[in-house]
């Protein structure tokens, strides 16, 4: 039975929220055995993201936390709320929640998604967010109480950066499959490919454009369409152009979450080719990936990361090696040719994303909490 007073929880993530970040929206708001406050520097979508509680530092202010870690707004705010935890939901600013969590002898988790672990090994940022990480970072390894990975492979990572293995533990992004538009239709004249996610070098989009190219020349009977924006868009839109294929391509831009998940709903087959830059940069586990297998889509993917503990290769997915355009090119090929081997892997991954519930990692989240709030 929930408590009439329900503890405080205090997170942090400085931009709330890109709406390429709808889990963390989903994981704040699905904590109802907890009341939450957040605490962000730049308010972003907040009509997609409505939250009642948030405390935002003016500009000056929220420069000098960026430097110094202290914030006027911040410490008022632990001082007159009853809070318990610190939950920074960016391995980056887990140093920020670090400051306050010694200053108030609070309990910190901090969510680590897969990028954060390239930031300690470049020497230069103008973002001093990740100049304080790289400077700190084994500070919060040490000190830090719980540190939340999306799967075995990112948990292996934030351990070989020395975080000690026994606070490292890993909570699956979950997902809601009752909520997400069904794919029933296979077997349309024109096949649509689809690419969600943020065009960025991490995700593979030039390396699926390159792929598509050679598709394209071969089957006129589909269509790529692109749902996304980010750093590459001028590169993207110009490789578009280069080769040619800007009847055979639709870019959308980014899309609020729903819209998403509506275009996906219009495909037939999901694509994401996403790799580890030269910098290190990486994926987790994609949610995109959940979302597409949950609607019916067969899925080309990479072994990547923690994509291959989200997909069951040659069942839901197709697993291609890094930047393997000729692989890219195959599995499309094979699946443009099989409509029915498109329904086969569409009907099981809706059957496969059934392991991954949402509320089952709402309540194992919440059950840390409670574990260190005792």
């Amino acid at each position: 039975m929930r408590n009439a007073r329900l503890e405080e929880v205090l997170h942090i993530r400085h931009h709330f929220l890109p709406i390429s970040e709808t889990f963390i929206y989903k994981d704040i708001t699905g904590l109802k055995d907890f009341k939450n406050n957040l605490f962000c520097l730049k308010r972003l979508n907040p009509h997609l993201f409505p939250f009642p509680n948030i405390y935002q530092p003016n500009l000056f202010e929220g420069l000098f936390y960026r430097l110094s870690f202290r914030s006027r707004t911040l410490e008022t705010l632990l001082k007159q709320k009853e809070i318990k935890l610190l939950h920074c939901h960016l391995g980056v600013e887990g140093i920020y929640g670090l400051y306050y969590k010694k200053k108030f002898a609070l309990p910190l988790v901090v969510s680590f998604h897969g990028f954060e672990f390239f930031v300690p090994f470049r020497k230069r940022y103008k973002n001093p967010t990740f100049y304080n990480y790289c400077h700190h970072y084994q500070e919060l390894a040490s000190q830090g109480d719980i540190f939340l990975c999306v799967s075995s492979a990112t948990r292996q990572d934030l351990i070989s950066l020395g975080y000690p293995p026994e606070k490292v533990r890993t909570i699956y992004l979950g997902i809601d499959a009752e909520s997400l538009p069904k794919k029933s239709d296979y077997f349309g004249k024109m096949v649509n490919i689809i690419f969600v996610g943020r065009l960025t070098e991490k995700k593979g989009i030039l390396f699926l454009l390159t792929a598509y190219k050679r598709i394209a020349e071969k089957y006129p009977n589909c269509h790529l369409t692109i749902v996304g924006d980010g750093e590459l868009r001028k590169k993207v839109l110009e490789k578009i152009r280069k080769e040619g294929l800007k009847e055979r391509i639709t870019w959308k831009g980014a899309l609020p979450h729903q819209e998403a998940l509506n275009e996906m709903a219009k495909a037939d087959i999901f694509v994401l080719p996403s790799y580890k830059t030269k910098d290190g940069n990486q994926e987790g586990t994609p949610y995109t990936i959940l979302e597409a297998q949950g609607i019916g889509l067969p899925v080309i993917s990479t072994y990547h990361s923690g994509i291959p503990e989200i997909t069951r290769d040659g069942e839901t997915a197709f697993l291609v090696k890094e930047k393997d355009t000729k692989g890219i090119e195959e599995k499309l090929a094979l699946l443009l040719e099989n409509p029915n081997r498109r329904k086969e892997m569409g009907e099981k991954g809706k059957e496969f994303i059934k392991k991954f519930p949402f509320q089952k990692r709402i309540e194992e989240i919440s059950a840390l909490y409670s574990q260190l709030i005792r």
